[in-house]
C-alpha cells in the first residue's frame, strides 16, 4: 500500500458515484450495476447518504465529477436534497447526474440542475424507452440547464454471477483491464471500487470484505486523517475485488468488441439463483 503524506499530498479523484436510489425506471436484463436484481429497491437514507457525503469529501482534496446515480436518480422525489449539498462543495469541480430520460424532473428536482455546476448526462436508448429524451432535453434548453445526450452502445454481459474459479493471476489481470476498476461508489455509508461490487454486496450476492472490497465511511472510530489514508490506500490499490470472482469483467480489453444489444428489457425483478450470503462483512 502506498503511503499518503497529509501534509505535502493531496487525494486528488476523477470521479465518485453517489447512489440516491436502487430504484429504476427500466429493468435491464444485463445491468452491470445489477438493478434487475432488486425485488424491493429503495431509496437512500437521507441522513446516511448526507453524512458519506461530508466524510468522503473532507477527505477529497479535488474531485472532477461527482456523479449522482441509481438506478435512475430523477426516481426519487427527494434528490434535489443531495444535488444540493453537493454544490456546497468547493472541491467538487462538476456534479453530473446519469438518466435515462424515462423520469421527467419536477419542482425541487428540477430547480436543483439551475447551476453552473450541475449536467444531466442523458443515455438514450431509444423513443421506446428513453420515452421523454426530448421533454428532458427541451426543459433542459428552457431552463439553461447544461446537458448532454449520448446513443447507448453495445453491452458486456454479466453471466449468472457465479464464481468463475479463475485464479489469482487471472483475477488480477482482468481487474487491472476492467474499466470499472476507478469507478467508485457510495452506497448506503460505504463506498466501493465499482458499482457491481457495492451492488453485489449489498444484496449479499457474495462476502465482502472491509479490508480490501470496501471502506466504511461512517466508521466513528476513524478521524479523518486515518480515513483519507484508508482512501488513498483503496484508490490506489491494486488487488482484485471479492466481485471480480463473479464477474465476467468489464471492457473491449477483456471481451474485444461488447457483444449485447443494450437495455433488452425483463417484466420484473430477476431471482438471484445463488446462496446468499449471511452477511457482507
Amino acid at each position: 500500500l502506498k503511503f499518503l503524506s497529509l501534509k505535502t499530498s493531496k487525494l486528488i479523484m476523477t470521479n465518485i458515484d453517489f447512489c440516491i436510489t436502487e430504484r429504476c425506471s427500466m429493468k435491464c436484463k444485463e445491468c452491470g450495476n445489477l438493478m434487475q436484481y432488486y425485488e424491493k429497491p429503495e431509496n437512500a437514507e437521507e441522513d446516511t447518504m448526507i453524512k458519506s457525503m461530508n466524510r468522503i469529501m473532507s477527505c477529497v482534496d479535488e474531485l472532477l465529477e461527482a456523479r449522482v446515480f441509481g438506478g435512475d436518480p430523477f426516481m426519487n422525489k427527494e434528490m434535489y436534497k443531495y444535488v444540493n449539498h453537493l454544490q456546497k462543495f468547493d472541491n467538487i469541480k462538476y456534479i453530473v447526474l446519469y438518466t435515462n430520460a424515462v423520469i421527467l424532473p419536477k419542482k425541487e428536482n428540477l430547480e436543483c440542475l439551475k447551476n453552473s455546476k450541475v449536467r444531466v448526462h442523458i443515455t438514450d436508448y431509444g423513443p421506446e424507452l428513453s420515452k421523454n429524451k426530448d421533454l428532458v432535453i427541451n426543459h433542459c434548453i428552457k431552463e439553461n440547464i447544461d446537458w448532454d445526450c449520448d446513443p447507448a452502445t453495445k453491452w458486456d454481459p454479466i453471466g449468472k454471477l457465479e464464481d468463475t474459479n479463475e485464479s489469482p493471476e487471472i483475477l488480477k489481470d482482468k481487474f487491472s483491464k476492467c474499466c470499472l476498476n476507478n469507478l467508485f461508489q457510495v452506497l448506503h455509508g460505504k463506498v466501493y471500487r465499482c458499482p457491481f461490487s457495492a451492488h453485489g454486496t449489498n444484496m449479499k450476492f457474495f462476502e465482502a470484505s472491509d479490508k480490501y472490497d470496501y471502506i466504511d465511511l461512517l466508521n466513528s472510530n476513524e478521524n479523518l486523517d486515518q480515513l483519507k489514508q484508508k482512501i488513498y490506500n483503496f484508490y490506489h490499490a491494486e488487488n482484485f475485488l471479492t466481485a471480480c470472482k463473479h464477474c465476467l469483467g468489464r471492457g473491449a480489453l477483456i471481451h474485444g468488441e461488447p457483444k449485447l444489444k443494450p437495455a433488452v428489457q425483463v417484466r420484473k425483478f430477476i431471482p438471484f439463483e445463488g446462496e446468499k450470503v449471511a452477511s457482507n462483512g
